[in-house]
């Protein structure tokens, strides 16, 4: 009963929200969230296979099966926004933008730094020695957070079949939030031990060498672009990158780590480590500073889009992003003792 009141509860939140865009620019709100996550064309939803199970009464016991289904589930909100402690996600910003500031200042004062003066969000001007020219360093925050909920999650947890819950995401947990992690989110000193930090093409967003947003490594706040829009997408993948994996060095809580949602009678096949460059893996939804109908992999090629490439119309003043992140869920109904399952 309490995880179909919870279901309810949702539903009721989905159902009360305002139509259409966020009250003001930069911004989402929990129930826009949920709303976006109903996109059947993002989901990808489709029968996968047939599970094979062992089922047992006294002496007697005989072979079960059920059907399984495998689609894309947004579990994760992730942000890349210009200036610590106001995410763009409004419930986030309230409930742990304070407390990231004064994180901050705290670990800045114990390095006997000022803390007001630490690294700013925004584009930054720097100069190269004894020329004219300049490149452009962007800096932003990142949070990973727990989706609020989302269609299959509801529905599973109605009780519905043929739809997977979010098993492996808790709602509105903070995984990461890079205001508790200054010192690698804002010197990438923890960074150095990747052989991907230092030799260019590794884990790269997007094909090196021709159409590069920026590197996975090093994860931290800082990028070379000139695309703002790009840079928001390839620090939002860093800070998940970091979230979906174990013994990272950083101060976050791995996802899965915490319990999610109920399984509701599943057996489960939970994702792994979002990678980029792979839709198939993961995808990303915009719904900050627009709400899009797209998801995508990170990387499109368009290079020989001068005038209308991917980041057009991508920006608005507050420069700040959020996203939804699409991850592969597959499951079928629990009929016992799992054997096999035989996947089509």
């Amino acid at each position: 009963m309490k995880k179909v009141a919870h279901a309810l509860v949702i539903c009721v939140v989905l159902l009360a929200g305002a139509p259409g865009r966020p009250a003001h620019a930069g911004t989402v709100t929990s129930s826009e969230i949920i709303r976006a996550g109903t996109n059947f064309a993002c989901m990808a939803w489709r029968l996968s296979g047939v599970c094979f199970f062992l089922r047992c009464n006294g002496f007697y016991c005989s072979i079960e099966t059920s059907i399984q289904v495998s689609h894309f589930s947004p579990d994760l909100v992730v942000t890349s926004y210009n200036t610590l402690g106001e995410s763009p996600w409004t419930e986030i910003r309230g409930r742990y933008g304070a407390a990231q500031v004064a994180a901050n200042r705290a670990q800045y004062a114990v390095q006997g730094i000022d803390p007001l003066v630490g690294p700013a969000g925004g584009n930054f001007t720097e100069p190269e020695p004894n020329e004219t020219g300049h490149k452009n360093a962007i800096f932003k925050d990142s949070e990973v957070v727990g989706s609020p909920g989302n269609m299959a999650t509801i529905a599973a947890s109605l009780g519905l079949p043929l739809f997977c819950p979010m098993t492996a995401v808790a709602p509105v947990f903070p995984y990461y939030l890079s205001g508790l992690d200054t010192l690698a989110w804002r010197s990438a000193l923890t960074e150095i031990i990747y052989l991907a930090t230092w030799v260019p093409g590794l884990r790269e967003v997007g094909n090196f060498p021709f159409n590069t947003w920026g590197s996975v490594h090093p994860r931290n706040g800082f990028i070379h672009q000139t695309e703002d829009p790009k840079a928001g997408a390839v620090i939002a993948q860093r800070a998940a990158d970091v979230a979906t994996r174990t013994a990272q060095p950083h101060v976050y809580v791995p996802v899965g780590s915490v319990p999610g949602w109920p399984s509701g009678g599943k057996k489960m096949w939970e994702p792994g480590p979002v990678l980029e460059n792979d839709p198939k893996n993961s995808k990303w939804q915009m719904l900050v500073p627009e709400t899009s109908q797209r998801c995508e992999a990170f990387g499109e090629n368009d290079t020989s889009n001068v005038f209308t490439g991917w980041s057009a119309n991508k920006v608005d003043e507050s420069a700040d992003y959020a996203w939804n992140l699409w991850r592969y869920y597959q499951c079928c109904d629990d009929e016992g003792i799992f054997l096999f399952v035989v996947e089509f």
